[in-house]
């Protein structure tokens, strides 16, 4: 299972890929709350009736959400993910910003 206590923060992937939280797809520490975000993606796909983000990799991802909520990643995120060694396959550019689609895989 994927019971964790909720005063301890965690990182890795965990999740779903639809419903994973932000700080799930950039590779950061997460706590109780991406279970919150997933809720909320399980309730928005039982209400529209389909996912709210059906993707396949993490930049589509993250570009959904920014063009869904209508809200860029926020700098502090983006600061955080740009300083992980380990993360593969996510771009941003000079400003911060989500290099969509100028750098997404093929």
């Amino acid at each position: 299972g994927g019971a964790v206590f909720a005063d301890e923060r965690h990182s890795g992937r965990v999740g779903t890929r639809q419903f994973r939280a932000p700080e799930i797809v950039l590779g950061l520490e997460w706590d109780e709350t991406s279970d919150l975000w997933s809720a909320a993606c399980i309730i928005s796909m039982l209400y529209v009736g389909q996912r709210p983000f059906s993707v396949h990799e993490d930049m589509e991802h993250l570009a959904l959400m920014e063009r869904l909520m209508d809200v860029e990643v926020p700098r502090s995120m983006v600061k955080q993910a740009m300083a992980n060694e380990d993360l593969e396959g996510i771009f941003f550019d000079e400003d911060g910003r989500l290099a969509w689609p100028s750098r997404a895989p093929e």
